[in-house]
C-alpha cells in the first residue's frame, strides 16, 4: 500500500520519457492554468459565501422549516433532521456544525442520530457546487441543475431515512 504513489510517479515519469515529453513545462503549464482558474473563482466564492452567511443571519431556514415539517412528517423524515436537511445544499461548514449538535444531543447510535450521518453523508453541497462549477464553466442558465440537485438531495434524505429504518 505505501508503494503506490512511488508506482504511479514511476509510470508516470516513464510515459514521459517514451512520449518525449517535457513534464516539467507541462506541469508549469497546468499549474499556471489552475491558478488563473482559482483567480477567477474567488469572486463567486465570496458572493456564495456571503450570500449563505444572510440566508443562516435571516432566520429563512425557521421558516423553511415551518413550510416543510407536514411534509416531511409524511414521509418519516424526524423533524429534528431538518435543519441539517435545509443547511446541507447551501453549506458544508453550517451542515456538520449542525450534524455535530445533532449527535452530541441525540447520540451517534440513535435513530436520529443514525438519520442524520446517513444524511449528511449521502447529500452534496449543491448550491456551492453549482455556483462554482458553473462560474468556472460560464454557465449562466443553472435553473435546471439546481432544480435537479435539489430533487436528489430530497431524495437522498428519503432514501436515507428509508435505509436507516431497513439496517437498524
Amino acid at each position: 500500500m505505501n508503494y503506490i504513489v512511488i508506482v504511479i510517479l514511476i509510470i508516470v515519469l516513464g510515459m514521459s520519457v517514451y512520449k518525449k515529453v517535457d513534464i516539467i513545462k507541462e506541469f508549469t503549464v497546468g499549474a499556471t492554468e489552475g491558478m488563473k482558474t482559482t483567480i477567477k473563482l474567488v469572486p463567486i466564492l465570496v458572493f456564495v459565501i456571503t450570500v449563505i452567511s444572510v440566508f443562516r443571519a435571516s432566520g429563512a431556514t425557521d421558516i423553511i422549516e415551518n413550510l416543510i415539517a407536514p411534509i416531511v412528517s409524511f414521509v418519516k423524515i424526524p423533524k429534528e433532521t431538518l435543519p441539517l436537511m435545509i443547511l446541507r445544499p447551501i453549506s458544508g461548514s453550517a451542515s456538520l456544525a449542525m450534524l455535530t449538535g445533532i449527535v452530541s444531543k441525540y447520540g451517534a447510535d440513535s435513530y436520529i442520530g443514525r438519520v442524520a450521518c446517513t444524511m449528511s453523508s449521502s447529500t452534496e453541497t449543491t448550491l456551492y457546487a453549482v455556483s462554482v462549477y458553473s462560474g468556472a464553466a460560464k454557465i449562466n442558465n443553472t435553473g435546471k441543475i439546481l432544480i435537479s440537485g435539489v430533487l436528489a438531495d430530497v431524495f437522498s434524505a428519503i432514501c436515507a431515512v428509508f435505509f436507516v429504518h431497513c439496517f437498524f
